[in-house]
């Protein structure tokens, strides 16, 4: 029985069952996966989507480098069936047109927003953004990143966290997981810079290109299909309409 369980590291093991034609496990892993949006991502991850009731750690050199591409058809799919989806901590602030341009409803988004103890008392009740409709709570400490992010994966009407801690932690993670276990929802966890191990599912490195956004797959609790990267064209994300001239890159403004 313990062979069966999705989430089993299985090492090399996996990398022969999924690398080299394993469909029928790979097929039963599928149905535990929700599609991204792109074939070409769909086609490089061993679920053949996002995988459900789990933690993705997204890896960028700095902010604003392509990190959210990959997640927003998701996001927007999510947000028009009325399931809420929470940012933990953003480095910049949320820019509302652009995710309104990717058909993200900004009623369903919830930003969560962590500022230092000291200045406290001269934030209180600013909100993230102006837009109306995007909701937003702040917190004062580092560690309610983490605290807030397992609270919300446990929500019902949550059906996607994304955090941005401070620092990597295992022991952390390692909690993000069992509150998504018990839920239907999917963490992400972004690292920017020097990064450490931590004991996530699934592993991207994301990266912004000449022809749009490289996302590379570092490491997979469920085996590998294939090996490499993809490359997720500009057209896809709307184009020179998202530059940073405009200030509309990353739809972190």
């Amino acid at each position: 029985m313990i062979r069966e369980t999705p989430g089993l590291w299985r090492g090399k093991e996996g990398q022969k069952q999924f690398g080299r034609g394993c469909l029928d496990k790979a097929d039963r892993l599928e149905k535990d996966a929700v599609d991204t949006g792109f074939p070409e991502l769909n086609a490089l991850l061993p679920t053949g989507g996002w995988p459900l009731r789990s933690i993705v750690e997204i890896q960028v050199a700095c902010w604003g480098n392509g990190e959210l591409q990959p997640l927003l058809p998701f996001i927007a799919k999510l947000t028009a069936n009325q399931s809420r989806v929470a940012m933990v901590a953003p480095p910049y602030t949320p820019y509302a047109p652009a995710l309104m341009q990717h058909s993200v409803q900004l009623p369903q988004l919830i930003v969560v927003d962590v500022v230092p103890e000291k200045s406290k008392a001269n934030t209180r009740g600013r909100r993230l953004t102006r837009h109306k409709g995007l909701q937003s709570a702040r917190y004062s400490r580092a560690k309610d990143i983490w605290w807030a992010a397992e609270k919300l994966l446990r929500h019902e009407e949550c059906g996607m966290v994304l955090a941005w801690p401070l620092r990597p932690d295992a022991a952390q993670v390692r909690r993000l997981q069992l509150a998504a276990d018990a839920s239907n929802s999917i963490g992400v966890v972004f690292q920017s810079g020097k990064t450490e191990d931590t004991p996530v599912g699934l592993r991207l490195q994301v990266e912004r290109c000449a022809d749009g956004v490289t996302v590379r797959l570092l490491k997979s609790r469920y085996g590998w299909r294939q090996h490499g990267e993809v490359v997720l064209p500009n057209s896809a994300f709307g184009g020179d309409r998202y530059s940073r001239d405009s200030a509309q890159t990353e739809c972190l403004g």
